[in-house]
């Protein structure tokens, strides 16, 4: 490792008082003072990691934090020139926190020997001081900042309460999706170890499909949030750790409205999360799926494949056919591929729902929530002429006067993307309707005698 691997490093230091400190050890290494690289190098150490506590607590109380620092504090007070307790500190940092690992606390444990070696003379060698050599104090300064110093200040399992206690008061601030990703990012997973993730993952699950108290109804939409974010972050590593629990996560609750938010979740997942759980838990999702409308929209897991989906959302269309696909909705059905051909059938899906409407007021919420957001869809001929057809061939749309402005928007959009050639006779109901009526030429009557 080079001088400039080690200034590399040294930048990621975290805290600027470490970085501050951590110059000191630089400068001895520099002009050869090994020795007293070395003592630095073991102060600077401990002060990281007091101040990695003393972020916990400042930011997050975190309890654990909170209860090392407190019994250091007691140590020191019972004999302010011992420094046993900082050794005893890294004990108890490894076995309460995620801040440092073994292997960690075994390269620091080394550092404090050698600081000895380098801070007090041996009787035995003549009151000579150790002195250590070039590579030694080198492999001591990279192993230190690789172990703490470049490290985040990780945050331990305890801090989950906290956690879900802070979302909990900012939910109503974070409203949007993209929102509460950027705030929990930037506040906790991003310096949260793999394991604590799946922690937080863990409990999330129990709150969200499982309990149905106070809180788990009033956090239930945020706590889902993190659900889909975590899955986002660790997709393969969540799946895995599903199936390593599979008894855990097919415990969950037998609520309709419950398992309606774990339809929703599952639907933004791959099928194989769905086929993860046990076949009770199964069945309970499927029967919520074929009675309930969010849940049969969202449900297209279920389903062998999506062009079984399709055919059984066709099917419910055509028997319920007052009820309304919001916006969002749709949105969330697109999502459930990214391919051409699933674009397609959504697309075709969108004009069955629209040209099938049974009523004139049906026609107009389905228009404005099916047809009129998604115009961009449209931005082919072969779409353009699919939904013609059909709205020709439901003769309501073409004479609902209500439907008359809807449709000549819709046909000035067809414009832009059509050949100029277009021939809208061809569907000579939807061409009548959505002619635009040319006012007269008043400006020719102060000419007349």
């Amino acid at each position: 490792m080079d001088k400039f691997d080690i200034e590399s490093l040294q930048e990621n230091i975290h805290f600027k008082e470490t970085k501050l400190y951590f110059q000191e050890v630089m400068m001895t290494y520099q002009i050869r003072a090994y020795r007293s690289a070395v003592v630095t190098l073991w102060s600077v150490a401990v002060c990281d990691i007091v101040l990695r506590l003393q972020h916990l607590i400042d930011l997050y109380n975190d309890p654990n934090a909170v209860k090392i620092v407190q019994k250091i504090k007691g140590e020191q007070n019972k004999d302010s020139k011992s420094s046993a307790w900082e050794l005893q500190i890294l004990e108890e940092v490894l076995k309460q926190t995620q801040l440092i690992n073994h292997a960690d606390f075994e390269n620091l444990k080394y550092l404090q020997k050698q600081r000895h070696l380098c801070a007090h003379p041996i009787l035995s060698d003549g009151l000579q001081l150790y002195k250590p050599n070039k590579e030694t104090t080198r492999a001591l300064i990279r192993n230190t900042l690789e172990s703490v110093l470049s490290k985040p200040p990780f945050y331990t399992d305890k801090i989950i309460p906290t956690i879900l206690e802070d979302l909990s008061e900012a939910q109503n601030i974070l409203v949007k999706k993209s929102n509460v990703k950027r705030y929990i990012e930037d506040r906790y997973l991003n310096r949260l170890p793999l394991e604590v993730e799946l922690k937080l993952y863990r409990t999330l699950w129990k709150l969200t499909f499982r309990l149905d108290n106070v809180d788990c109804k009033k956090n239930r939409m945020v706590n889902l949030q993190i659900l889909f974010i975590l899955t986002e972050r660790h997709p393969s590593k969540i799946y895995q750790h599903i199936s390593e629990d599979k008894n855990y996560y097919t415990n969950i609750s037998n609520s309709k409205n419950i398992i309606s938010f774990l339809v929703f979740y599952l639907s933004e997942t791959n099928r194989n999360f769905f086929l993860l759980l046990s076949e009770s838990a199964q069945t309970i999702i499927k029967e919520t799926c074929q009675k309930n409308d969010f849940s049969m929209l969202h449900g297209w897991f279920i389903y062998e494949n999506l062009a079984d989906y399709c055919k059984i959302v066709f099917v419910y269309m055509n028997k319920n056919s007052s009820f309304i696909i919001s916006k969002i909705y749709w949105e969330n059905i697109f999502n459930f591929s990214d391919s051409i051909e699933w674009d397609n059938q959504v697309n075709q899906l969108m004009v069955f729902y629209y040209c099938s409407s049974p009523s004139n007021n049906i026609a107009l919420k389905r228009y404005n929530s099916t047809i009129l957001p998604f115009l961009d869809k449209f931005n082919n001929q072969e779409k353009i002429e699919f939904l013609l057809k059909n709205i020709e061939l439901s003769y309501k749309l073409c004479n609902k006067e209500t439907l008359k402005s809807s449709h000549q928007a819709l046909r000035k959009h067809f414009e832009k993307i059509l050949p100029k050639e277009f021939d809208f006779t061809v569907y000579p109901q939807f061409n009548a309707q959505t002619l635009q009526e040319t006012s007269p030429d008043i400006s020719q009557l102060n000419k007349l005698d």
